[in-house]
């Protein structure tokens, strides 16, 4: 492969990577607006339950419950057009708290047939304190502590612990808890990447952005090629800068507490928000931290500015990281090269030149449907073989000239 060739395949990244980024944006931008997390959480408490209610008479129920604990003021306090937005996350103890309270709340949205279904399910226990093993842990207490005398608390508080009667709601629940959410992530991934390739999909036909119309005009054209060759090394590390920001968990919850000082009036709330931990990333978090350290009737009134406040903070996360491809797209735009046809289009251009406009537009929402990693981890190594190449190609000049 000559130099010129290679060139030309490495311009092709760049233009690629720079796509796949902006798609990862608006990727971000969907999983936001349309709660997919919350739906996503949904689907997996509904397996979840189903898993369990089998031994806990749970079926033709687990649908209605996981969509009204997700709902639960507890847990999410965000109002949509549809109604209360899903929670986005949710823990083993806060599981088993919610479905007492959708018990036992004359209030809740189940009907009573669901409620005392849950009701009898919170009421089964497993093996543990009867009186029969009352009885035989007394026993096993006094002979351990005639032998051990001055541990005898400790003594009795280990028994105890193992004698201890609990739910066995409680026991399916840690059980099956971690397995159910671990599916749940790589099915929220999978979804994720079928986002990714209606978008890029989407992208490539609205803007008629055609992969084999951009390949020959960076392979025609020397001086293209050079101007985003030169911009190369800076476009990998921007590119880097920008995937490390969508990858790693920006402590937005915390930067939302903090802009919460404004709301408050009270110098001591002021001061309480101010004590915040700085690596509260997610929604969740930030409540939780709220409801450790404020009570009703004020907690409800900070949790509301709270929601306020973190959909703030994650348009301002979304539009730095629009600063961060801006200046990638700089850098492209000066090379002088047009990945977007000015004017777009109009449809029937696919209809002429033998479907090969068509055909150039599949191949870019394919090629990006593949997701920025894979273009940036394509670029780097590109980057890496350039002057290795160029070095193999040059040499042979060199020996001419010195003979």
């Amino acid at each position: 492969m000559g130099l010129e060739h290679f060139d030309t395949v490495l311009s092709f990244a760049v233009v690629m990577l720079l796509l796949s980024l902006q798609i990862t944006i608006l990727v971000q931008v969907v999983v936001a607006i349309s709660g997919l997390r919350g739906w996503n959480l949904s689907w997996s408490l509904t397996q979840l339950l189903k898993q369990i209610s089998p031994t806990l008479n749970l079926e033709g129920y687990t649908t209605k419950l996981s969509r009204e604990i997700l709902k639960h003021p507890a847990l999410t306090h965000t109002w949509t057009l549809l109604g209360r937005r899903k929670a986005t996350a949710i823990r083993p103890a806060e599981l088993l708290r919610v479905l007492e309270d959708l018990a036992a709340n004359p209030n809740s949205a189940l009907d009573t047939a669901a409620k005392q279904a849950v009701a009898a399910a919170l009421g089964k226990t497993v093996a543990g304190q009867t009186p029969e093993l009352a009885e035989k842990a007394g026993e096993v207490v006094a002979a351990l502590v005639t032998q051990f005398p001055s541990q005898a608390q400790a003594v009795q508080d280990a028994v105890a612990q193992v004698f201890q009667q609990k739910k066995q709601l409680e026991v399916e629940v840690t059980a099956w808890f971690d397995t159910v959410m671990d599916r749940s992530t790589e099915r929220f991934i999978l979804y994720t990447r079928w986002v990714t390739a209606v978008i890029a999909f989407a992208l490539a036909f609205f803007l008629h952005v055609d992969s084999i119309r951009i390949f020959k005009h960076l392979s025609s054209s020397s001086d293209v090629r050079a101007k985003i060759v030169q911009h190369v090394d800076a476009t990998v590390r921007q590119a880097g800068t920008a995937l490390t920001e969508t990858a790693k968990p920006k402590p937005l919850a915390s930067d939302a507490i903090q802009a919460m000082t404004e709301d408050m009036e009270a110098k001591s709330d002021k001061d309480l928000l101010t004590r915040a931990p700085a690596d509260l990333a997610t929604r969740q978090a930030g409540q939780d931290w709220l409801k450790r350290n404020f009570t009703e009737p004020k907690l409800t009134s900070v949790l509301a500015a709270y929601e306020t406040r973190f959909e703030a903070a994650t348009v301002n996360r979304l539009k730095d990281l629009g600063v961060s491809l801006d200046t990638v797209k700089a850098s492209i735009d000066q090379t002088g090269l047009q990945i977007f046809p000015q004017p777009i289009p109009h449809w029937k251009a696919y209809l002429g030149d033998s479907g090969l406009h068509f055909l150039g537009v599949v191949m870019t929402g394919l090629f990006l449907s593949l997701g920025a990693p894979f273009w940036f981890n394509a670029l780097s190594q590109l980057a890496k073989l350039r002057p290795v190449l160029a070095g193999k190609v040059e040499a042979p000049k060199t020996e001419d000239q010195a003979s």
